[in-house]
Parts: C-alpha cells; sequence; structure tokens
C-alpha cells in the first residue's frame, strides 16, 4: 500500500499541475525551463521542482551530498525552519528486498541557496539543447535554412510521438508554440508569443499533456542533433549539384524527404 506522504504529494503534484501550470504564462516557462535544464528527471518531479522555484539557481536541485560531491567540499545546514522551508521532495522508485516490491518514496532535495558555504560557487546553466550548438555546426548552417525553416522541423519532430497522430490541429498547433517557446532563443528564431492555456477543444486531461510537453522538450536534443549531422553532410553535395547557387537557402526537410524517397534532389533537365 503506497504510503500517505506519497498520496499527499501526488495530489500536490496533481492540483498546481491542473490549476496552475496552464493558467499562468510564468508558471509555464518555468516547467518548460526546468525540463530543458533537467532532461533526465521524471515529468512529476520536473513540476515538483518548478513550483519551488524562487532564484534561477532554483531549478537545479541535489541532496546535501549530492552538493557535496559536485562542489568537491563541505556544505552546512542552515536552521532546521529553513532547511524544512527550502526542501524539495522528490519521488523516485525504492526496491524493499524484504517484500521483493518496488515501492515509491520520497528523497528529500534542497536548492543550493539552502545551504551555507564558506566558498560561493557559481552555477553554469548549460541545457542539453545549448551542448549540441556549442559544436557551431547549427552557426553555419542556419543561413542557409529558409525563413520558417524550424516549423517545418518541429512538425516533423512532433511527428515522431504517437500522441501527434490523435491530436487535433488545435492541439498540433498548442505543441508547436510550445517547442517554440522552449528552444526559440537557442535557435535564434522569431518568439513566440500567445496564450498558455491549452485550447478548449483538448479533451486530454492537464496531466496527460503535461507528460506530452515533457517527452517533446526533454528530448529535442537528441532530434535536433541528428538534424544537424544530416544537414552538415548534405551541405557539400547542395552546393556542388548549384542548389544553393541561386538564393544559397535550401530546405532542409525537403531534401531528407526527398532522401527518405530515393527521389533526386535536382531535376535532370
Amino acid at each position: 500500500m503506497m504510503k500517505r506522504s506519497t498520496i499527499e504529494w501526488i495530489d500536490y503534484i496533481t492540483h498546481y499541475i491542473r490549476y496552475n501550470v496552464f493558467t499562468n504564462a510564468k508558471q509555464l516557462t518555468t516547467n518548460l525551463i526546468v525540463m530543458k535544464y533537467n532532461p533526465t528527471f521524471e515529468w512529476f518531479n520536473c513540476a515538483r521542482i518548478s513550483k519551488s522555484v524562487e532564484t534561477d539557481n532554483d531549478i537545479f536541485v541535489n541532496t546535501k551530498e549530492g552538493w557535496e560531491n559536485m562542489l568537491g567540499w563541505e556544505i552546512r545546514e542552515q536552521e532546521k525552519q529553513e532547511m524544512i522551508r527550502s526542501c524539495v521532495p522528490l519521488l523516485y522508485p525504492l526496491y524493499d528486498p524484504r517484500q521483493r516490491k518496488i515501492e515509491w518514496s520520497l528523497l528529500s532535495t534542497y536548492p543550493l541557496r539552502a545551504f551555507l558555504m564558506d566558498e560561493k560557487p557559481i552555477l553554469h546553466h548549460v541545457s542539453a539543447i545549448d551542448k549540441v550548438l556549442q559544436n557551431n555546426k547549427y552557426s553555419s548552417i542556419v543561413s542557409y535554412l529558409k525563413n520558417g525553416w524550424h516549423r517545418s522541423m518541429f512538425k516533423q519532430y512532433l511527428s515522431t510521438f504517437s500522441f501527434y497522430y490523435e491530436s487535433s490541429p488545435e492541439m498540433i498547433e498548442y505543441y508547436l508554440k510550445i517547442l517554440t517557446i522552449s528552444f526559440g532563443a537557442n535557435l535564434k528564431i522569431p518568439e513566440e508569443k500567445g496564450d498558455c492555456k491549452i485550447p478548449e477543444s483538448c479533451t486530454l486531461k492537464e496531466e496527460t499533456v503535461y507528460k506530452n510537453i515533457h517527452e517533446l522538450v526533454t528530448t529535442f536534443h537528441t532530434f535536433f542533433r541528428h538534424y544537424l549531422n544530416v544537414l552538415t553532410e548534405m551541405e557539400p553535395r547542395m552546393k556542388e549539384i548549384g542548389y544553393l547557387k541561386e538564393t544559397n537557402t535550401y530546405d532542409g526537410l525537403e531534401m531528407l524527404d526527398k532522401l527518405e524517397r530515393n527521389e533526386p534532389l535536382v531535376e535532370r533537365e
């Protein structure tokens, strides 16, 4: 039987997602940032971290021992009431060898500001997509892409998920907007503005939409790494066959589609 504290934790996160995340643009943005910088965290733990964010560095949490291992020096706890206030309990599976089953338990984690220390560290905010873009492949390719290329790319990415084929046109547009909000600054594409609310036509529960968004945001960097690799390999060939000759632009996704269909990249005269 699940512990009462665990049940209360689940109810707390469910209420937060249903009544706060999709009704407040700032809350939604905070959740997207937490997802982007913590791609290995489960959706429910991302929601719990987001609920407690007060400063930019609060998107990162750890146990006292975890922080010490990361920093390389000892840190001290503050007064008990402050530690209780700063605590961000996360849900994790724990195997019980006596009963031979997995139970869900709560792990106490904290933002770094919860501790006292002699040295003040500087946390570097580097997301998974930032690491993909650090190899400069994107900066060398982006000038060749046509205006609006990102929308086609995001839609291709969406089509790799099963929920895409069950989504209404309004929900597809919503997911596209979420991707643009999440990665627009990284990819230097036009900023997305608009309502953060889920379309009224959506029949899914807020938790399901949240899980779908979490999946989109936390795995995008792997898709985009492959996307860049393919475009990088295609670039010399595009120049060789003269596709870049007149406009110095090409639609990378169009080329990818042709390659998958074994169609010629240029029409023969």
